[in-house]
This record gives C-alpha cells, sequence and structure tokens, in this order.
C-alpha cells in the first residue's frame, strides 16, 4: 500500500472515533490528544516486541539522552523519542 492509501483507509475510523469522543463530551483537542495517547501506547507496543530501543531525546541545549545519559551518536542504531510514553531504554 502507497502512504496515500494508508491515509485513506485510516482516515473513516478516525474520523468516526473523534467525533465519538467528542460526542461524549471531549473537545476536538482532547479528542486528538486521547488518539494520540492511544497510537503511542500502540506503537511502543510494537517497539517491544520488535526489540527495539527507543531513547528519549536529549534537552535543547545537551549532549546526553536523560534516560541513560549517552550521547546519541553513541546508539545511531536505535531510535529517538520526545514521547515519555515511547522510551523502551532501560537506563543502561
Amino acid at each position: 500500500m502507497t502512504n496515500d492509501e494508508i491515509d485513506q483507509a485510516i482516515k473513516e475510523p478516525i474520523e468516526r472515533i473523534g467525533s465519538a469522543l467528542v460526542g461524549a463530551g471531549r473537545s476536538r483537542h482532547q479528542a486528538l490528544q486521547d488518539i494520540r495517547r492511544v497510537v503511542n501506547r500502540f506503537e511502543a507496543e510494537m517497539n517491544k516486541e520488535e526489540g527495539v530501543i527507543v531513547h528519549r531525546c536529549p534537552p535543547i541545549g545537551s549532549n546526553e539522552m536523560p534516560c541513560c545519559g549517552r550521547s546519541p551518536f553513541a546508539r545511531m542504531a536505535d531510535r529517538m523519542t520526545l514521547e515519555d510514553g515511547l522510551v523502551s531504554c532501560d537506563g543502561k
């Protein structure tokens, strides 16, 4: 599938979920945050199953990842994220 086909395949279900959340009293912004949270959890589960190590991005002005104290250049094969819920680094 192309990215456009994937976008079309998931657009309608996500719009229905968003509408249901708004109908249940969530604002559009809150509904979008809810959907992102679920997607992030799903991504974290998939990363664990695949054995992918995900580090927390260094804060601005720092050259160390806060999860393990390493430089991002020391772990080039691993991934980095700004989302705490996606971090799988065990700090070692």
